[in-house]
């Protein structure tokens, strides 16, 4: 059994691990972070492009499916990154 006197230190070693663990998860490495960034911005980008243009080319405005093709090709690049 433990006495009474080790909870203060056994406490204190706990705040000490919690706080460096959360110094650590809360400072990502910044170009890690960016290329995130930019990833799920082009991920959004082409997404939209995708719907655009399979929206087009349902109401028949679209004469070609290039553009269709186009963009789910950039959208499959951008979810490889």
């Amino acid at each position: 059994m433990k006495t009474p006197s080790t909870l203060p230190l056994n406490i204190a070693g706990l705040l000490l691990a919690l706080t460096f663990l959360f110094g650590q998860g809360a400072t990502p490495e910044a170009s890690r972070h960016e290329r995130i960034l930019d990833a799920l911005r082009a991920l959004i980008l082409n997404d939209a492009a995708l719907q655009r243009d399979a929206l087009k080319a349902r109401a028949a405005l679209l004469h070609k499916y290039d553009p269709l093709v186009k963009s789910s090709e950039s959208l499959d690049r951008a979810l490889e990154c």
